[in-house]
């Protein structure tokens, strides 16, 4: 080639690299990329550098960051919100299970409070029907001790009526003569006592029978002498009737009393007993669902711990994600418009070196 022609050629070179260099450093002021103003500098510090070579090498890096850039943008969308979802469960199932545990504490509180609450009323029911069942037993030996001194004193008080009604009777028909105001015989008038000796020689003569008196069995004339005999009848009876009558209210009163004390009794001891019953089937209920809470609460303590100690891991996770993928001055949009424009600046570079 002429030597004049090649000396045009150099200039023309040297021309479009400098063309090329001032874009590359109006492109990196424009876009603020370092990228593009490293090149810029570059390209003035080596005269000779191969320019359509270093602005494909920097294209295809800045392509190969975008693709990078975009996987790791998925990686960070994926794996932040599977962190996000992951520790929003977690915590979700840390406050199930804290709700969970204090409920079974309270649980199992309340049913051992109800436990001993149902085992005092049972025993204090025993209690009471124990006492019941001493009283009872010393009221039915009362009254049956009343009842035998009621009737012995009946029978007693109806054989002294008897008794005395006997000796009455027999007083009633006793010998006696009642002294008449009227004249009596003139033998019994001389003081004559009848049957002595003066009284039988006072008998007609040759009479076969003499009247020595008045024998058992005889008749009387006139009125039986008696005293006071009919007020004592009267009184002594009638007093003992009171009394048999007030033993035989007290028989009746005592077996009335019995017979109600007995059905009370009866009723109090078979409520007690119901009521004991339900208290211990209860309790049987009340200790069974007790041993149930505490396994429970067992598991959801348990379950907590671990639930707790998974999201502490997740949290530990999520921190290591921060700084890898928190935007650092830059979204990915922003970032991904960003090296666009650089690729496209780089690219009219080529075509001015082509052109």
């Amino acid at each position: 080639r002429p030597r004049g022609a090649t000396a045009l050629v150099q200039l023309e070179e040297r021309k479009g690299r400098r063309l090329v260099r001032d874009f590359l450093a109006t492109e990196g002021r424009r876009l603020r990329s370092q990228h593009l103003a490293l090149l810029a500098q570059k390209l003035a510090a080596d005269p000779f550098a191969k320019v359509k070579s270093l602005v494909g090498g920097m294209i295809a890096r800045l392509q190969d960051e975008a693709a990078a850039d975009t996987d790791h943008e998925g990686f960070c969308d994926k794996e932040m919100g599977k962190s996000t979802i992951t520790r929003n469960k977690l915590s979700e199932d840390i406050d199930g299970l804290t709700a969970a545990v204090q409920e079974g504490k309270a649980t199992i509180l309340a049913l051992a409070e109800s436990a001993q609450s149902l085992m005092e009323g049972a025993s204090e029911l025993r209690r009471a029907l124990g006492e019941a069942a001493e009283l009872r037993r010393d009221e039915k030996a009362k009254n049956a001790q009343t009842l035998k001194e009621a009737q012995a004193a009946q029978r007693a008080i109806s054989t002294a009526r008897a008794v005395l009604k006997d000796f009455y009777d027999k007083a009633l028909t006793a010998t006696a003569f009642v002294q008449a105001p009227v004249t009596r015989r003139w033998g019994l008038n001389m003081g004559i006592k009848m049957g002595s000796e003066e009284w039988k020689a006072l008998a007609s003569p040759g009479a076969k029978r003499v009247d020595t008196g008045h024998k058992e069995g005889m008749q009387t004339f006139g009125e039986a002498y008696q005293g006071q005999q009919d007020k004592a009848e009267y009184g002594v009876l009638t007093l003992l009737e009171v009394i048999q009558s007030d033993f035989e209210g007290l028989e009746a009163d005592t077996e009335s009393a019995e017979v109600v004390s007995k059905k009370a009794f009866d009723e109090f001891s078979r409520e007690s007993k119901k009521s004991i019953r339900v208290k211990e089937k209860k309790i049987e209920m009340d200790t069974a669902d007790k041993t149930a809470a505490e396994e429970k609460l067992a598991q959801d303590s348990a379950e907590l711990r671990t639930t707790q100690s998974e999201l502490s891991a997740a949290e530990r996770y999520h921190e290591r994600l921060v700084p890898q993928c928190a935007d650092q001055g830059m979204t990915f949009e922003e970032r991904t418009k960003a090296r666009e424009a650089e690729v496209e600046s780089l690219t009219k570079a080529l075509e001015m070196l082509s052109g």
